[in-house]
């Protein structure tokens, strides 16, 4: 399984660095909708509909990750996240078999329900099975638009008891605003180091100095760590820096991948756990 948080409707990238994984689990605060019946448009509504789509899609693919405030505007064009994840899932090769709306219990089972009572309850989700067209291969993707703050969590206990039946699973984190830099997040954060084999992330992550002077956790570095975007300068890590400067091995990134797209100013970590540590 694959853990991505702070997702948004980016299937394309946890695909394209997970392509073996059968089982993808995406948060993020865009919302479901009942997603529009193309069939059901004239040739114009149809046709203006496919233009913000495509509109909505030029972050992900100009800049590999969705900005929040082109997000909030497209989204509503496009009527939530499932046009965004139909398309991903398409043109990545595969074909959709099967759409559940369903929300978690405070026992964290999955109970189906109707679009229109979806946001009824706390934690709403949405779960796609598709097959690859040559391997045949089923896999499943969860979507649940619920927020990560630590109190939002505490009210979705049915959301942690799901997430800890998934593990161990490896989490994939990028361009998160370092959200996980605050106390506000200390939650998702320990769930993700307490049931993850692996953590593959930038910099926007997990800060570097809570894996540092853990023997349990190796760390190789990809890339070269700069300073963060203007945007973000307060969440620069002196000592993430001295590593990459001293790291006795690091591996070039052959692709751009976060918020300094277009330049090779990028960094990625790969955090495993020791099979010894790993969660069963």
């Amino acid at each position: 399984s694959v853990f991505y948080p702070f997702s948004g409707p980016d299937f394309l990238h946890a695909y394209y660095l997970y392509p073996s994984a059968n089982e993808f689990i995406l948060v993020a605060l865009e919302p479901i909708m009942d997603a529009v019946k193309l069939d059901t448009l004239n040739s114009s509504t149809r046709n203006s509909f496919l233009d913000s789509l495509n509109h909505s899609l030029r972050d992900s693919f100009r800049k590999s990750f969705f900005e929040t405030n082109n997000m909030r505007e497209d989204i509503k064009r496009v009527k939530g996240v499932l046009p965004l994840l139909y398309f991903f899932i398409e043109r990545s090769g595969h074909e959709l078999v099967g759409q559940q709306y369903f929300y978690l219990d405070s026992a964290g089972s999955e109970t189906p329900v109707s679009i229109a009572k979806l946001y009824k309850y706390r934690t709403p989700g949405v779960k796609l099975e598709f097959r690859d067209r040559q391997t045949r291969q089923l896999k499943q993707l969860y979507y649940f638009n619920i927020n990560m703050l630590n109190d939002e969590l505490k009210r979705r206990p049915g959301f942690e008891k799901f997430l800890k039946r998934k593990k161990p699973f490896n989490t994939f984190i990028k361009s998160a605003s370092y959200l996980m830099h605050r106390t506000t997040f200390v939650r998702i954060k320990r769930l993700i180091t307490e049931n993850s084999v692996s953590l593959f992330q930038d910099d926007t992550g997990i800060p570097y100095n809570e894996f540092r002077d853990k023997l349990d956790w190796s760390i190789q570095f990809y890339g070269e760590y700069k300073k963060p975007i203007k945007l973000f300068e307060i969440r620069y890590q002196p000592d993430l820096d001295s590593a990459y400067k001293t790291a006795t091995t690091k591996e070039p990134i052959p692709f751009t991948l976060g918020y300094h797209y277009g330049s090779k100013d990028h960094n990625y970590m790969l955090v495993r756990k020791s099979k010894a540590s790993t969660p069963r």
